[in-house]
């Protein structure tokens, strides 16, 4: 099974932080042990770039590159031609980066970790928390 994940849970992993659930902190770890694909979409990057410049985040941007870098089996997915015709398609109530998430699951056929309920009520797409 292949993972995209969300901004939330990519940092509170990162950060080992307690509002990540056991249950999606387990799949990460799975994809770290390189017995899952995990899908990190650029609008996720580019969430933590800004969340880094505004200092809202305990480290760099390099400190951050270096740790994903390190996942065996990760996937940055870009947002390309494929992501818009998928996104056309779902909620248009869902905010943009949620439906860039959404249609990257979507496209790799991939469960969503992520605690948002809106992702959460997208019937097109499992999501784990």
């Amino acid at each position: 099974m292949e993972v995209v994940i969300d901004t939330h849970a990519l940092i509170w992993y990162l950060t080992a932080d307690k509002k990540l659930s056991k249950k999606a902190k387990h799949i990460i770890e799975e994809a770290i042990k390189d017995k899952r694909r995990l899908i990190v979409s650029v609008m996720v990057l580019l969430e933590v770039l800004v969340l880094v410049e505004k200092k809202k985040l305990k480290f760099t941007w390099e400190e951050f590159n270096h740790q994903i870098s390190e996942f065996p089996n990760l996937i940055i997915y870009p947002i390309g031609l494929d992501v818009l015709e998928v996104m056309k398609n779902v909620g248009e109530i869902l905010e943009l980066h949620d439906r860039i998430l959404v249609a990257t699951a979507i496209i790799h056929k991939a469960v969503i970790i992520s605690r948002d309920p809106e992702i959460s009520s997208v019937r097109e797409v499992e999501t784990i928390w």
